[in-house]
């Protein structure tokens, strides 16, 4: 069975050779789907059909365009594979999205994955794949659309079952050019083991030239695969933790045997360059290594999921790393902050519910660091502006919840730290007995084209699924104006898991 990691935030920063402090916005103008400065959002979900006497749910992506006002329906786009395929009913169909602009026209393109594919061309079940629909003046458009798997003439690798090629995405410039390049985790090549295949943007988009297949025994990349299911590729993220001009990428190994404990997990990081990535300079990280907080045991998971963002303000961007099976299930996240040389143990820091200051700490019962997100959503102090960092957990009532933690200059704090779940007040939603699964994906962007962002917080299994926009503020997120997006929203009541992928552009 594949393993479902996050649809990370991407981190865009003004990449620059210092290492001073950001005070610019991350995201410039006209970097979402049809240019005109406001972030956009793609939305997956499925929707019950009638296959020939059989129930079919084929999977579809719903994207709501930005306006003065936020999200609005006017423009709004539904994707299926159909819409490129005639008659294609991929079930799976945004499993996983990314966004990035891999032609440098200014218009954000978006990726989407179906590691998990029942019909289609491929040459085995449930290899995977992943679709390119291209950004322009009037948003996303058929035109130029590409198909990418590891049966596409020239990709590395060969496509085989349960592969799950596209069952993690992220995009980032990792050289080779000023466009953005596409990241896809292969969670299921090799065993299990896993793989990563990354294909580079140019200005005619995505193309095969020197596209890499990485895996845990790829040459000069540390570690030693010591068995098959290690997951390399089960979560990525990308950023320049270094603070230079071509964004890093770090590589998820969440069943990684270390110290002899099964699943403890690791993260790889390759590095940026103008060839593209690279395993020169490479770096492992672990609980085992010197100054990472925690000590590997069993079924951690150390790199379940991984977000990079600016949490101390500055150009070096950092790491945090999912621990979801941390403290016997609790979970954790531990923090690796950027240098001028890369990441670094120095000032590492782990959050659970030990942390003394964590808003709603004794509600984080279960499952901390399953999904994570980074957004700059308030409380910055003279003009200096910091990335926030946003964690799944659940209490012990098996509700979901979100918890929200603020950055500062000296990284990020408990000060003003909170958790948002459905019976959070002002929230439109509402708590059922059993629970929810409220924060099965999270996006961040800047929908109002504000200076500051707002939490996109998915729920695939309510009622359908749904789900909310809460505002970033001077004050940080806020309940005021935010808004529940449900099946009913859609005009489509036939819609379900909706929300189970969520991304913003």
């Amino acid at each position: 069975m594949l393993f479902s990691g996050p649809s990370p935030h991407v981190d865009r920063a003004a990449a620059t050779p210092d290492n001073g402090v950001l005070a610019a916005p991350r995201d410039a103008p006209g970097s979402d789907f049809d240019g005109d400065g406001y972030a956009d959002l793609a939305a997956s979900a499925e929707i019950w059909a009638d296959g020939g006497g059989e129930s079919v749910f084929p999977g579809v992506v719903f994207v709501l365009y930005g306006s003065a006002g936020g999200l609005t329906r006017t423009g709004m786009q539904r994707w299926t594979a159909a819409d490129f395929v005639a008659g294609d009913q991929d079930e799976f169909f945004g499993e996983a999205l990314a966004v990035g602009d891999f032609d440098g026209d200014g218009y954000s393109d978006l990726a989407v994955g179906s590691a998990e594919v029942p019909f289609g061309d491929v040459s085995q079940s449930n290899a995977g794949r992943v679709r390119i629909v291209y950004g322009s003046s009037s948003g996303l458009t058929r035109e130029r659309s590409q198909l990418w798997s590891q049966d596409t003439p020239g990709v590395r690798g060969k496509a085989e079952a349960e592969d799950g090629f596209g069952s993690v995405l992220v995009a980032a410039d990792f050289g080779r050019g000023d466009q953005d390049d596409l990241a896809i985790g292969v969670g299921g090549e090799n065993g299990s083991s896993g793989a990563v295949a990354v294909v580079y943007g140019s200005t005619t988009g995505l193309g095969v030239a020197a596209n890499q297949l990485w895996t845990q025994a790829s040459r000069g990349v540390p570690g030693k695969r010591t068995r098959a299911q290690e997951g390399f590729g089960l979560s990525l993220a990308a950023a320049p933790f270094s603070g230079g001009a071509h964004a890093d990428l770090a590589v998820g190994v969440p069943c990684d045997r270390v110290g002899g404990r099964d699943e403890a997990g690791s993260v790889n990081v390759l590095r940026g360059s103008a060839a593209g990535l690279t395993s020169k300079g490479a770096q492992l990280w672990n609980q085992q290594m010197a100054g990472i907080k925690g000590t590997p045991e069993q079924g951690d998971w150390f790199g379940w999921s991984l977000v990079a963002g600016h949490f101390s303000g500055r150009r070096s961007a950092d790491l945090a790393v999912g621990v979801s099976g941390e403290n016997e299930g609790s979970g954790a996240v531990n923090v690796i902050y950027g240098a001028s040389r890369g990441l670094t143990a120095k000032g590492d820091q782990i959050w659970s519910h030990r942390t003394k200051g964590l808003g709603d700490r004794r509600r984080l019962d279960s499952d901390l660091g399953l999904q994570l997100v980074t957004g700059n959503f308030g409380h910055d102090h003279r003009g200096r502006r910091y990335d926030d960092l946003v964690a799944t957990a659940y209490d012990s009532k098996g509700v979901n919840l979100v918890a929200v933690i603020y950055g500062a200059a000296g990284g990020l704090s408990t000060k003003h730290s909170r958790g948002w779940d459905l019976d959070s007040p002002g929230i439109q939603g509402e708590m059922v007995p059993n629970g929810t699964s409220f924060g099965s994906a999270l996006a961040a962007g800047r929908f109002g084209g504000r200076e500051l962002d707002d939490l996109v917080i998915g729920d695939d299994q309510y009622d359908g699924g749904l789900f909310v926009v809460i505002n970033g503020s001077a004050s940080g997120l806020t309940a005021a104006r935010n808004r529940l997006w449900t099946a009913a929203s859609f005009r489509q009541p036939e819609l379900t898991y909706l929300g189970k992928a969520l991304a913003a552009g």
